[in-house]
């Protein structure tokens, strides 16, 4: 006989988990991470005891950084390098770290001149 288990959706039917439904656990979790990598470079590790527990933190730690009160920031998990398929690591940054808006500006002065240029 099989071993059946039920898994709810962790996402809701408008795409993403409302807010007050986020656990309180991850939100503090997500603060926690935002506030370290403000000030220190690096990246966090979670492990979990399954695939399915990560799976949830990650929809989770993904839906409160986009619907974040205080204003979004970007979760990022980063490559899996040998690590067990319950591990991740990642960081939790602003939406526009200072280097991408030193490249977009770069970026953004280029096409302006090949614009003035072309005239």
């Amino acid at each position: 006989m099989a071993n059946l288990t039920f898994v709810a959706n962790t996402v809701s039917s408008t795409g993403t988990i409302p807010l007050d439904q986020i656990p309180q656990e991850v939100k503090d979790d997500a603060e926690e991470v935002y506030k370290v990598l403000k000030t220190n470079h690096g990246r966090m590790k979670v492990d979990f005891p399954s695939v399915g527990e990560l799976n949830a933190y990650i929809a989770n730690l993904k839906a409160y950084c986009e619907q974040r009160p205080e204003g979004a920031i970007r979760f990022r998990k980063s490559p899996t390098r040998n690590l067990p398929k319950t591990s991740m690591e990642f960081r939790i940054t602003d939406l526009e770290t200072p280097e991408e808006a030193t490249t977009n500006g770069i970026r953004q002065a280029v096409e302006e001149v090949k614009t003035t240029t072309k005239k």
